[in-house]
């Protein structure tokens, strides 16, 4: 009986999803899909201060690979996505969010522990420490390797970045993080921080919507200018 009940709990929950893009519009509830990146390291903040001027709207966020975060905004499925997808379908349009950059942090006893830099492709022959599977950005490093025909050894995956740190710090293996990310770290982990030659290591956050537009558009269309505020116009205007 558990077992049934549990298929019939997750049927309703299936109907509940299916129909959220038809019912989000009245509940004033955006839903928002972003990569590892964006929804780890900077829409917690953004969102946290958007929603003390604006109490009354709700969001959905979602972590998705980049490249599903494209084809949820074309298809309806999210109102607004955030990712670092280069190929844009012509019914979306994009607009520069954040910037950042991947780097390797390694043991303080590791072999490149005393180098400035280093390829992805160096790394891939010593041991690492990973996000889960069902993680955006491992997903897109484990592509990257397999791209480069040397996968990651991965020796543990963990669901949190600070315990991350800790297996890195103790020595475990390698591991790639933003530097947004590394801002939190705590100074008790000890781990040297390497900059990753590869281009792909530099990060462009995008935000993309819909070229169509509807009774929504103002709405998210306010929004995005709030959260290019917060990212892009906010560093060109320190750079000026």
């Amino acid at each position: 009986m558990v077992d049934q009940s549990k298929k019939v709990f997750w049927a309703f929950e299936g109907m509940a999803s299916s129909l959220r893009p038809f019912i989000r519009k009245e509940e004033r509830l955006i839903k928002i899909f972003a990569n590892y990146g964006a929804a780890v390291d900077f829409l917690p903040y953004d969102l946290a201060e958007y929603m003390t001027i604006h109490n009354e709207i709700s969001f959905v966020l979602e972590q998705r690979p980049s490249i599903d975060v494209v084809r949820a905004v074309s298809t309806g499925e999210a109102d607004i996505g955030i990712s670092v997808c280069e190929v844009i379908p012509e019914s979306l349009r994009s607009f520069p969010y954040h910037e950042d950059r991947l780097v390797a942090i390694v043991p303080e006893k590791h072999p490149f522990a005393d180098r400035a830099r280093v390829d992805f492709k160096e790394l891939l022959v010593f041991d690492s420490v990973g996000l889960s599977q069902n993680c955006s950005m491992q997903l897109f490093l484990c592509k990257k390797a397999v791209d480069l025909g040397l996968p990651m050894k991965l020796k543990v995956q963990v669901d949190n970045p600070n315990i991350l740190f800790e297996f890195v710090s103790v020595g475990v293996g390698y591991a790639i993080v933003s530097q947004k990310t590394l801002e939190k770290k705590s100074p008790e982990w000890r781990f040297k921080t390497v900059q990753l030659n590869d281009p792909w290591a530099q990060r462009k956050l995008k935000i993309f919507l819909p070229q169509a537009k509807d009774s929504e558009t103002n709405r998210l269309e306010e929004f995005k200018d709030y959260l290019q505020s917060r990212g892009y116009m906010n560093s060109v205007a320190g750079e000026q």
